[in-house]
């Protein structure tokens, strides 16, 4: 039973952890170890009696094991004036200092509180605070004055001038809704190609100059599937097929075909095809006398799975966790150079900080595009990443009687006024008629591919595919700016026009739908 006590004062925290005697310790000491091999998991992490954050190596577990429990609370949505239910882990919180703070002091707040370091990114840049990642994922110890209190850590963590922010680890949903041509077997059920005016665009590229990859943050691909094997982003020295997977407390980078977590776990548990649905919209095998075909013929693709807890719903500290393997590993670095677009078919509701911080300080050292899904709640609310001015959020539309209309069930954000009156960018189709689905009982179907899979989850591919298509003419001089803003302005009837619709007596807008041709001939 959860239960309710006296809670310290924010003040008398605060008061004691600057009180605390220096540490011996000098800041330079505690510093990251090296990076393991592409086989080997990095966390969990402690910090040693030195201050050094250390790394394990766990065994790889069948499946992530559950939480050991959910809370609930309700979180006011201003837009339409309703509160929503959300969910997060319990005993567990995220939390990011300020650049300043000295490693002996967390680890010294650490143990005060009884706290236990799960996972951690520390990347502090005093210069810049927007991108600096001082960045724990905490557990509350059973022993501990703050088990069973999230809501009260965070607000006294949050009350300290060493602390940027604390918040929950929620779970979010992934966006999918309740629910000469091509020789591939289902292209005639493709129209949305067509209407995307994605086949005309193919005469000028087909995304296959350059190798660019497109990440694909989500439930896991099926790295396996007959119209997606030859697709997986080989590594170009190494030449192994490449995949992420931040699973519960572990995070792992490397060859899908010899690491199980990262192949065997990429298809996720039954009922979770949703990044294979994703994929395929992406780049599938095109012309290959099976199954369906891509938006971006010959891009490449690279899973990036989240730790999913429950069905359909993803921890934020994982997605966190993934990213950071997207900002450390896809680099020229690493001899990774053309990952250049990251597809996240997800929304999350409230703001979480932890993601803005981790999408921005990727974006600070690599110049990648990142696309998100404006979300499925039928209503003019804020949903994140796709509400942040640094990703190209998409809208929901649908043909009828020969035009693009909104679809109902698309989340929009409309302030009214100005050009960018829209905060989410650009929309693409709302349902996607066929595409691959993870084979046999992982998938939706128990098959090899998906009728109608809909929701802005199956428009934001759409989207992520033209920005690889654009990026493939020349990624190496091309900033996630022109292709974002090129998007954007290049859409179906006018130059960066819109869709009306009546939404209680009111004329709202969205973006228009993407135009393939338009953007790829006039790049």
């Amino acid at each position: 039973m959860r239960t309710s006590r006296t809670i310290i004062g924010a003040a008398l925290v605060v008061a004691a952890f600057a009180a605390r005697a220096p540490s011996s310790r000098a800041e330079g000491e505690w510093t990251l170890m090296p990076e393991a091999s592409w086989s080997d998991q990095f966390s969990p992490l402690w910090i040693d009696e030195d201050g050094v954050l250390c790394e394990g190596n766990p065994a790889v577990p069948d499946e992530p094991p559950m939480p050991d429990a959910l809370i609930s609370r309700n979180v006011w949505d201003p837009d339409n004036e309703v509160y929503v239910l959300v969910q997060s882990i319990a005993n567990e919180v995220l939390v990011n200092f300020t650049a300043t703070t000295v490693p002996a002091d967390i680890e010294d707040l650490f143990e005060d509180l009884d706290v236990s370091i799960v996972s951690a990114w520390y990347e502090p840049d005093a210069l810049d605070a927007s991108t600096s990642m001082s960045w724990f994922h905490i557990r509350i110890n059973p022993t501990s004055d703050w088990y069973d209190d999230e809501a009260a850590l965070i607000a006294s963590l949050g009350s300290m001038q060493s602390v940027e922010f604390a918040e929950f680890n929620d779970l979010a949903a992934l966006d999918d809704f309740p629910e000469d041509d091509p020789d591939d077997t289902y292209y005639g059920n493709q129209d949305e190609i067509v209407h995307l005016n994605a086949d005309d665009a193919w005469t000028t590229t087909t995304g296959g100059d350059n190798e660019v990859c497109v990440v694909v943050v989500d439930s896991g691909v099926d790295v396996d599937h007959e119209d997606l094997d030859d697709k997986i982003y080989v590594h170009p020295t190494a030449n192994y097929r490449l995949g992420i997977a931040a699973l519960k407390d572990k995070t792992y980078y490397g060859d899908v075909d010899s690491k199980s977590a990262l192949r065997d776990l990429q298809t996720g548990k039954a009922g979770h095809g949703h990044g294979t649905c994703v994929a395929g919209i992406i780049g599938a095998e095109t012309n290959n006398d099976q199954g369906v075909a891509g938006c971006g013929p010959d891009l490449r693709l690279l899973s990036a799975r989240l730790y999913m807890p429950s069905d359909g719903s993803f921890t934020v500290d994982s997605l966190v966790r993934a990213i950071k393997k997207v900002r450390k590993k896809l680099n020229s670095d690493n001899d990774v150079d053309n990952a250049r677009v990251v597809n996240m078919s997800l929304s999350i509701t409230p703001e979480p900080q932890s993601v803005g911080k981790a999408i921005r300080k990727d974006q600070k050292f690599n110049d990648r595009l990142y696309v998100a899904a404006a979300g499925n709640s039928t209503n003019n609310s804020l949903r994140y990443p796709a509400a942040w001015s640094y990703v190209l959020g998409v809208t929901g539309a649908e043909r009828s009687g020969g035009n693009d209309i909104r679809h109902s069930g698309s989340n929009w954000r409309y302030t009214g006024g100005s050009l960018n009156r829209n905060i989410y960018g650009i929309s693409g189709y709302f349902t996607w008629g066929k595409t691959t689905d993870a084979t046999g009982s992982a998938g939706y179907d128990n098959s090899k591919y998906k009728s109608n899979f809909n929701g802005t989850s199956a428009a934001t591919p759409q989207i992520s595919a033209l920005a690889g298509l654009l990026y493939s003419f020349d990624p190496d001089n091309t900033t996630e700016d022109e292709v974002s803003d090129h998007i954007k302005q290049y859409t179906k009837g006018s130059d960066h026009s819109t869709i009306s619709f009546t939404y209680s007596g009111s004329t709202k807008y969205i973006p228009a739908v993407a135009d393939f041709d338009r953007a790829v001939t006039n790049w």
